[in-house]
């Protein structure tokens, strides 16, 4: 009976058992932490992730400048009452939803709520921000 041994394929072309792998990554190897690090950097929520978004702003700032403008958003889900009204019309069929609270209705349908957020960012960021007529902001040369 035989079977087949994993290989991590290296930059330098060689096979690496998963052994010889774990050895790497504990001796600190470059090769191996520079591919883990662009590995895990798109991985949201991990310490490479943000460590990839702070040398994104630094480099932004380095280039540009310090910001000269922030602004902070809120969709104020609980208060939107077309999203809750979507939230009813799509959950009729749930027990009691016409006595649930606006909370209570974002809890039960999460994907509805992302959805929501992420339609009316994109309509705020494109009119404050991207728009070619209005200039609200003036040009905006960069953004995070």
């Amino acid at each position: 009976m035989s079977f087949h041994r994993p290989h991590v394929k290296t930059v330098t072309g060689k096979n690496l058992t998963a052994t010889a792998f774990m050895e790497r990554l504990q001796n600190r190897d470059g090769e191996v932490q520079s591919k883990i690090f662009t590995m895990m950097a798109n991985l949201r929520g991990s310490k490479e992730y943000f460590a990839k978004l702070g040398m994104d702003i630094k480099w932004m700032i380095k280039r540009l400048g310090p910001p000269t403008l922030f602004v902070t958003c809120s969709t104020a889900e609980w208060f939107s009452e077309s999203l809750i009204e979507h939230l009813k019309t799509a959950n009729k069929d749930m027990p009691n939803f016409d006595k649930m609270t606006p909370a209570e209705l974002c809890c039960m349908d999460p994907v509805s709520v992302s959805i929501h957020f992420h339609q009316k960012w994109n309509a705020i960021f494109t009119k404050l921000f991207k728009d070619k007529i209005t200039f609200l902001f003036g040009v905006v040369e960069d953004y995070f």
